[in-house]
């Protein structure tokens, strides 16, 4: 199965220059751990890094830095790891895995943003993928029934 198929259209994304706090108040908004920084290329987004929740805590309130006086470019750390749209989810699973990280912007094929994909997006692929496979057993059943009786 290919990645545009698990992944989530709806992405929030920021500028480089918005500051900390304009992208947790984001977080907060939108209901999310992770913010995209993505440049305008004419009409499309193209991703350049990647803020979480975490990085906000870990670089700038442990630091005991204001948040509003950094902006995204002064915190994304490079370089950004994206998946490919059309991917296969086992490719992002190794990627996800290789790169320790959680969330993935998800690109097309010129590089502008299509989606993003997470940790949660893939587990709950897997879980229904296993709950039907945990039917068969019960299918076999029944259909054994069915044709004996």
């Amino acid at each position: 199965m290919q990645l545009k198929q698990v992944c989530d259209p709806a992405v929030i994304t920021a500028k480089r220059h918005d500051s900390i706090t304009r992208i947790a108040e984001m977080m907060r908004e939108y209901h999310v751990g992770a913010v995209v920084i993505a440049d305008p290329i004419g009409s499309k987004l193209t991703p350049v890094g990647l803020i979480t929740d975490r990085d906000i805590v870990i670089e700038v309130i442990a630091k005991q830095l204001s948040p509003d006086d950094l902006t995204a470019h002064d915190i994304i750390t490079g370089p950004l790891v994206v998946a490919n749209v059309q991917d296969d989810i086992e490719h992002v699973v190794s990627l996800m895995h290789e790169k320790q990280v959680r969330r993935l912007p998800v690109v097309d094929a010129q590089g502008c943003l299509f989606g993003i994909v997470a940790l949660d997006d893939l587990l709950q692929f897997v879980v229904s993928e296993l709950q039907a496979l945990s039917a068969v057993p019960r299918g076999q059943v029944f259909q054994e029934v069915e044709r004996r009786a």
